[in-house]
């Protein structure tokens, strides 16, 4: 998730994509997983324009479920409340001790190589295409 935090910061900074409304830019910031970002992350966000604090705190919210069974009623509730957006509690990539949740992947999704965040994936999370 950090490789993907740091892409969005290339992204937002590039010179190029200065025609970005606010409501985009925190569009594209609210893809981002907090939950699972290193703290320096986490502070850098804290500080950096756009960045939705709601889904910050919400990260860190899930961080502190301290046993499976607060991490089930916190998801349960945050599902109830954001419906699909509830995968931005999950890895991107997951590892068999993750809490399972059912796939929300989209195509761009599934396609998206992090290593070059293409724009035309960011663009079309704006709904730019």
């Amino acid at each position: 998730e950090d490789d993907v935090f740091l892409k969005m910061v290339a992204y937002v900074k590039s010179p190029d994509r200065q025609h970005l409304t606010q409501r985009q830019v925190e569009r594209l910031w609210a893809t981002c997983r907090y939950a699972f970002l290193e703290h320096e992350h986490i502070v850098a966000a804290s500080s950096m324009a756009g960045i939705p604090m709601q889904w910050v705190s919400l990260g860190f919210a899930r961080n502190k479920c301290k046993t499976d069974e607060q991490l089930q009623a916190f998801l349960k509730q945050q599902g109830a409340i954001h419906g699909e957006c509830i995968r931005r509690f999950q890895p991107r990539i997951g590892n068999t001790t993750d809490v399972q949740l059912p796939s929300q992947e989209s195509t761009a999704d599934a396609c998206a190589d992090v290593a070059t965040l293409e724009t035309e994936y960011v663009d079309s999370m704006l709904g730019l295409t």
